[in-house]
């Protein structure tokens, strides 16, 4: 088991996750489409089977374009945080 789904999504280099899909977001919202579900489970068993990945930055990304991109891309990455703490990683591990 090397922690990455059949299906790879997420891949560990080294220190680094390697997300290979993107979540994506509505214009102008921070909630995650349903259909992001599978990536964010594949993050999740990544970062769950590898404790020596002790610390990860979520980042968000809003384009200029959008309502006040800095609160959106900052409450995008909050969302994807929840997301992964809700499917058993370590809040202590993550940071947006």
């Amino acid at each position: 088991e090397d922690g990455c789904p059949d299906e790879c999504r997420v891949l560990l280099v080294d220190d680094r996750i390697l997300i290979l899909e993107k979540i994506y977001f509505d214009p102008n919202q921070a909630e995650i489409r349903p259909r992001a579900s599978p990536i964010l489970d594949a993050i999740a068993q990544v970062l769950i089977a590898h404790e020596e990945v002790r610390h990860v930055t979520v980042h968000g990304h809003a384009s200029r374009g959008e309502r006040n991109p800095q609160a959106l891309s900052e409450a995008r990455a909050q969302n994807v945080m929840a997301a992964l703490i809700a499917r058993g990683v370590p809040t202590e591990r993550l940071a947006a």
